[in-house]
């Protein structure tokens, strides 16, 4: 019998998530890159231009855009700040 890597647990399905990862609610850990995209991506409107601006490799920066606008957590990030923007401008015209 050839015995398989990896927990047995998962194979006869006693494991509740098989990657190992929790369920339910997201939990965002930032990091400094992924802060600075959101930043220089409200300021500039260009997901690319703001990865290079982020630190990224200028060769890379397209492909690591569409990978960090996939992640829940920058979209987290990005609808934060969004609404920080926008209490910023209310509060600027309501007086």
């Amino acid at each position: 019998m050839v015995r398989k890597a990896g927990n047995p647990n998962w194979v006869k399905g006693y494991a509740p998530n098989p990657k190992g990862r929790p369920k339910g609610r997201y939990i965002f850990y930032p990091t400094i890159r992924w802060e600075k995209f959101v930043y220089y991506w409200m300021m500039c409107g260009n997901a690319t231009q703001a990865a290079k601006s982020a630190g990224y490799s200028p060769k890379t920066a397209t492909v690591i855009a569409s990978q960090l606008w996939r992640k829940p957590g920058v979209q987290i990030a990005l609808a934060r700040l969004r609404r920080l923007v926008r209490e910023k401008e209310q509060s600027l015209y309501k007086k």
